[in-house]
Parts: structure tokens; C-alpha cells; sequence
């Protein structure tokens, strides 16, 4: 069964929660098993799953046992349903049942996302059972850039600007259903949030557009959310030089480290470029 977790039991399940968080196998995304993130980044983010009105902890309890510690998010605006955990010790299939019999009386029609890694097999068999549609598979790498040494950079990659942001929108609104449109990115470029902060950089060869690159830095941490190409095919020059930009950027505005959720062609430059690989990610979608 699942029960609301109380302000006053916060401390009494957060310690089985983080434990639970530090195994892949019963865990979801964001991982906490990446070497960066602490007890003290869990705790912090769990947080707001009491002090939050867009976010919930459930517990899941299976024969008087705790057994689980459900996190999610509601963003109703985008009519989306989204987790900072979902890490259940046994029993998923009936965990993930209790959920969702939980959530659709309240959320009918929103869409649910999760993400876990690929090795969490209960995880992901089930959702597969239960029909829902794998929408990325990623390879996870992270890059601490105290390990990292600037690289020389391609003179023909530019920042994006208010003057050439349309430029930048012909390129990457081209999928459907994309939540970091550019409309939502344009907000998050020229109305900048100093603790969110997005960076755009665009790529010409022989004056014309080629590629581009977008990501976000928080605090200390910075993710790389995805590269667009003219032609919509990889292009592995493109990618390299316009990774190395962002990792440029990162060192100089003091980034301690990153996370880059790659494709195959993706990851074998980026082992070159110093990452390293911590497992692979898997994330499913369905409408309620």
C-alpha cells in the first residue's frame, strides 16, 4: 500500500531512501550513484517533497515493511508528471500498480515520465509489460572539470543573441512534443535566472549554420541538453567542436562538473574528451 509520508517522519525513512538511491538496481534517475552528489544533495532535494505544493513523497509498504520512497512532481501547466525518485527495495510490479491506480483520478490525460537506468531490470521490464513507450536510450557520462584542460576552440561558434535567435529556432524546433522548445529556451535566454542559467551557442561553417548547442548550468553543475544539426544526422565534427565550446565555458565560469546523457556516436568522443561512462539510461512515457 502507499501512504503519504509525514513532515514528522522525514527523518525516521530519508536515511532508507538515500540507501536505496545508491544502488542502480532499485533506484530511478537522477542517480545518485554518479560519485558527485551527496546525502546532502538528497536530502536537500527531498526535501521539497514535504515544503513543495507541485511535489509528494509516497511510501510504499508491502506487508507492514516499508519498502519504497516515491517522489514526483506535478507540472501543470505542461500537464506532465515527472519524479525526483521512484526507488522501491521489492516488489515494483506492485508498487508501480498501487502508483498508478494512486495518480490517474487526479491526473487523467497528463503524461507521466520515467527514467531509470538500464540496469534496474524489475523497473524496466514491468513498464515494458504495462505498454509504455521508450522515447531515449542514453548512455550517462560525467566529466569533473578539475580534470579537464581548456581546449582550443572553433572561431566560427557564436553565443546566441536576441538579434540571432530565429536563426537558432529554424534549427531546433523541428521535433514534436519537445518540452525545451524554443520558446521556453527563448524566456530562459533573455530573461536569465542567475541559478538556472541557460547557454546557447550556434556553429557556422563557410558562413552557414551548421549545428548548435544547448545547456544549462546550476550552481556548480552543468548539463548538456542536446545538439541540433542542419541536416538532422551526426555529424561528429560538429559535436566535438561544439562540446569542446561548452566545456571551455564551464571551466571559465567555474562548472565543477557535468553530465552528458549521449547516444553510441556521442559517447565514444566524449570518452576521448575525458568522461567517463556510469551506466546507461532508459526513459519511458505514456499519457494517463
Amino acid at each position: 500500500m502507499l501512504e503519504h509520508l509525514n513532515k514528522k517522519d522525514f527523518d525516521k525513512y530519508s536515511d532508507f531512501a538515500y540507501f536505496l538511491a545508491l544502488d542502480q538496481k532499485t533506484s530511478s534517475y537522477p542517480t545518485y550513484t554518479d560519485g558527485i552528489k551527496t546525502k546532502k544533495d538528497f536530502i536537500l532535494h527531498a526535501k521539497r517533497g514535504i515544503n513543495d505544493k507541485t511535489h509528494q513523497i509516497l511510501l510504499f509498504k508491502y506487508e507492514k515493511e516499508i519498502a519504497g520512497w516515491i517522489h514526483y512532481y506535478v507540472l501543470e501547466k505542461d500537464k506532465l508528471i515527472g519524479f525526483e525518485a521512484f526507488n522501491i527495495q521489492h516488489h515494483f510490479e506492485i508498487a508501480f500498480d498501487e502508483f498508478i491506480k494512486y495518480i490517474i483520478p487526479k491526473y487523467k490525460g497528463y503524461t507521466i515520465h520515467f527514467g531509470f537506468p538500464e540496469i534496474n531490470y524489475s523497473a524496466i521490464s514491468y513498464l515494458k509489460k504495462c505498454e509504455f513507450n521508450c522515447i531515449e536510450k542514453s548512455y550517462v557520462n560525467i566529466l569533473k572539470l578539475k580534470d579537464y584542460t581548456t581546449k582550443e576552440e572553433d572561431k566560427n561558434i557564436v553565443p546566441v543573441s536576441k538579434d540571432n535567435f530565429n536563426e537558432f529556432k529554424k534549427l531546433h524546433d523541428t521535433c514534436e512534443n519537445m518540452y525545451w522548445n524554443s520558446e521556453r529556451l527563448y524566456d530562459a535566454i533573455i530573461n536569465p535566472n542567475e541559478k538556472h542559467r541557460w547557454y546557447i551557442y550556434l556553429y557556422y561553417q563557410n558562413q552557414k549554420l551548421t549545428g548548435n548547442i544547448y545547456f544549462i548550468c546550476i550552481n556548480d553543475f552543468m548539463e548538456i541538453f542536446g545538439i541540433d544539426y542542419i541536416d538532422k544526422k551526426f555529424n561528429p565534427v560538429i559535436f566535438k567542436n561544439l562540446t569542446i565550446k561548452a566545456l571551455n565555458k564551464a571551466k571559465e565560469i567555474k562548472i565543477s562538473h557535468l553530465y552528458f546523457f549521449a547516444d553510441k556516436n556521442e559517447h565514444l568522443i566524449l570518452q576521448d574528451l575525458g568522461f567517463t561512462h556510469i551506466g546507461n539510461y532508459e526513459l519511458y512515457e505514456k499519457v494517463l
